[in-house]
C-alpha cells in the first residue's frame, strides 16, 4: 500500500500555530505573543509542514471544505444556492429540472470517495446508495432540509 503525502497528527514536541501564534507551552515571558492552548497539530503535505492550534485547524478544514463544494444551478439567478454543504448527514431534496414530471427525490450525503472523486448519496426515498460525480447536482434543483449554518 502506497504511504500517503498528507499527514495529519497531533505535535507532541514544544511550538506555536503557524497562523496565529498560539503556542502550546508556558512561556517565561509574560507578554509573549500569541495565547496558550492544550493542543497543536502537524498537517503536513507532501514536504512542506505546518503546526496549528485547533481553531486554526477547524477554520482550514472549513476552507476546504468550502473550495471542494460543486455549484449548483444558475449563479445569476437571485434565488439559487450557489453552494450545497457537502458534509456527511447533509439532507436535501432534488428535481431533475430537464424532466418537468420529475418527482423530487430526497439524499443524504453519505460521504465521499476521493479516489473515485464520487459523492456518495442515500437516496432516502428508496433507501438506495447512489454515487455520483459533481455534474449530478448541476442537472438538479437542489433544496437543503434544513440550513446546516443556522
Amino acid at each position: 500500500m502506497e504511504k500517503s503525502p498528507f499527514h495529519v497528527e497531533i505535535e507532541h514536541g514544544t511550538c506555536s500555530c503557524n497562523v496565529c501564534h498560539a503556542r502550546n507551552y508556558i512561556s517565561s515571558v509574560p507578554a509573549d505573543f500569541g495565547r496558550q492552548v492544550d493542543r497543536m497539530w502537524r498537517v503536513q503535505g507532501g514536504s512542506p509542514t505546518i503546526a496549528l492550534c485547533d481553531d486554526c485547524l477547524r477554520r482550514l478544514q472549513h476552507m476546504c471544505s468550502n473550495a471542494l463544494r460543486p455549484p449548483i444551478g444558475d449563479p445569476d439567478d437571485p434565488e439559487c444556492t450557489p453552494w450545497i454543504p457537502m458534509t456527511t448527514g447533509t439532507r436535501f431534496t432534488a428535481v431533475l429540472e430537464t424532466d418537468p414530471d420529475a418527482a423530487p427525490e430526497r439524499y443524504e450525503v453519505w460521504g465521499i470517495d476521493m479516489t473515485m472523486g464520487l459523492i456518495v448519496l442515500v437516496g432516502l426515498d428508496r433507501n438506495e446508495l447512489h454515487p455520483v460525480r459533481s455534474d449530478w447536482f448541476i442537472t438538479r434543483k437542489i433544496t437543503l432540509d434544513v440550513n446546516p449554518f443556522e
